[in-house]
């Protein structure tokens, strides 16, 4: 059938024309042609308009978060700064998150230009799909080591140093950190297992959910950064060790970074990904 828009041909089960975005609905005319009733024109997405709005929230939300945590000190610019970064960095997923779900993953609408022979020639979990499942185990192992190694602290008393206000090295929100490390911890550990079962399924499903989990590990990591940046120590000793583990994170978040857009991109635009991922 045939966009009656535009006039391109269109798959069967098509939604909307992959040329002119017109949603599309209802049965076809002798002739193949969409007829006029049954051409839904579909809202348009504002993508910098949504963008400003998520922003907009999300700022005003980590600027009351990191006031909680008494983070700015005596100086506010400098970690406002660093707040509004991160705010654009949120935003750009969160707006991502909305277009997909309302207008359709860009790879969804990628796939159909695949023809039967790509498919059957690129079809299957081999290639560069087999680091993709390897990081996912490793993760996996990663986060449950990261968590028993928090338990473990907890249970010399290392970490009762740190957030007991009654310990001359106490240092103030470190409790809370803690607390948001390990609660994200678990989540991206159910999120690694789950993103396990889509690949092997070879789910429609998954190449989203993995671009959504490495930007969503990459802002997780840079938020971390941030909070352990903006902790106020009194202790020497203990500045000494936090600063340690702050320039350790640099390189980190770089790597981690770079990782990200390195696999994104390959999601969207391997051929591979898009002939084996389209099961139910």
């Amino acid at each position: 059938m045939f966009c009656r828009k535009c006039g391109k041909k269109l798959d069967i089960d098509a939604k909307f024309c992959d040329s002119c975005g017109i949603a599309v609905v209802g049965n076809v005319n002798n002739r193949g042609v969409l007829s006029n009733s049954t051409i839904v024109k579909s809202k348009g997405f504002n993508f910098w308009r949504v963008y400003a709005y998520i922003t907009i929230g999300i700022l005003i939300l980590l600027t009351i978060f990191f006031g909680f945590l008494d983070s700015y000190g005596e100086e506010f610019f400098g970690p406002f700064i660093g707040i509004v970064i991160l705010s654009g960095l949120l935003g750009i997923l969160g707006t991502f998150i909305i277009k997909w779900y309302k207008r359709g993953f860009v790879f969804e609408n990628m796939k159909k230009n695949l023809d039967e022979k790509d498919i059957s020639r690129y079809k299957g979990l081999k290639g560069w799909l087999i680091f993709v499942a390897i990081g996912l185990f490793a993760n996996v192992v990663m986060e449950v080591y990261s968590f028993y190694d928090s338990i473990m602290l907890f249970k010399d008393k290392t970490i009762e140093l740190l957030i007991d206000s009654s310990f001359n090295t106490y240092v103030p929100g470190f409790a809370t950190l803690l607390r948001l490390e390990m609660a994200g911890g678990i989540l991206f550990l159910a999120f690694a297992i789950y993103l396990i079962l889509l690949f092997f399924q070879k789910n429609k499903k998954f190449p989203k959910y993995y671009i959504i989990f490495l930007v969503s590990s990459s802002i997780f990591i840079i938020i971390d950064y941030l909070l352990l940046s903006s902790l106020q120590i009194d202790s020497i000793e203990v500045r000494q060790i936090i600063d340690e583990a702050i320039s350790e994170q640099v390189p980190e978040i770089a790597r981690d970074i770079l990782t990200t857009i390195i696999w994104v991109s390959y999601m969207l635009k391997s051929k591979r990904v898009k002939a084996t991922f389209i099961e139910e």
